[in-house]
Order: C-alpha cells, then structure tokens, then sequence
C-alpha cells in the first residue's frame, strides 16, 4: 500500500494542530483495510470516511495538501457518510490512536463487508435498470424500423 496517505494525514494533523483545529473520521473502504492490516494486491489512493466533514476552512486544508502531494483534492472525502449504514456501525469502530488533532477509528471487518455488499446491490439494480431500458429502446427501434 502506498504509504503517501499515511504522509497525507501526518501532514493533515500537524496543520490541524496549528491552526488549533480538530478532525473527527471514521475510515471505511481499501484504506481501513491496510490500516487493519490486511494485506490488498490493489492501492487506493483516498481515504473514505463515513463521518461528513463540515468545516470549509478544514476542507481546504485537505484539498491543499493533497494537491501538493499531487494526490488530489479529495484524498480525504465524506462520499460514504451519504450511504446507508449497518446499525450500530460507530459502537463497532476500532479507535486509532496515531495523531493528535485527528481523532480516528476504523470501520469493522464486518461492516466493510456489510457495505461493500450493499454497494454491489445497488450497483447491480442500477445496471439491471439501464438493461432493461436499453432492451425497451432497442425493441421500440425495431418498431419504428417495421413501418
């Protein structure tokens, strides 16, 4: 695994600290994997957190960091607070305890699976969607080709 969002977030907390400012995250996806322990043969190249991040003047303080590592702005992202959640998923997260002004957990084994497969479910509904949408258009186009 790459070790540039470990560098990321060393870099985010030590901005955080002076600025006296403070991060609450609860990793989830590939990166909660590594930082498990869980060895992956894929990199990812974000962290994803299912806590919403608020403050603008924290936001930029990301984006700033990520584009000067050349890693992008949203290397550290909220995308997966908007999906639903396993019940009870935050009385499950393991705390880390790595930085100072960033106060982080990781996201059960269990409730990675349990939103890997809902993401999959809806992936695949979605698919299904545009198949069966696709195979309408194309039975009206031989219609239309008929008269």
């Amino acid at each position: 695994m790459n070790d540039i969002l470990a560098i990321a977030l060393t870099k985010l907390d030590e901005e955080l600290t002076n600025r006296n400012l403070k991060i609450e995250i609860v990793i989830c996806g590939a990166y909660a994997l590594h930082l498990s322990g869980y060895s992956r043969s894929e990199h990812t190249l974000d962290v994803d957190s299912i806590t919403q991040l608020h403050s603008d003047e924290i936001k930029h303080i990301i984006e700033s960091i990520g584009n000067n590592l050349g890693i992008g702005p949203r290397w550290l992202n909220d995308q997966a607070s908007t999906v639903s959640l396993p019940r009870g998923i935050l009385s499950r997260a393991k705390p880390i305890d790595r930085w100072k002004s960033i106060k982080a957990s990781l996201v059960s084994r269990e409730d990675l699976i349990k939103m890997k497969a809902s993401a999959f479910s809806i992936r695949r509904d979605y698919t299904n969607k545009i198949g069966k949408i696709l195979f309408y258009c194309g039975q009206q186009k031989k219609k239309l080709k008929a008269l």
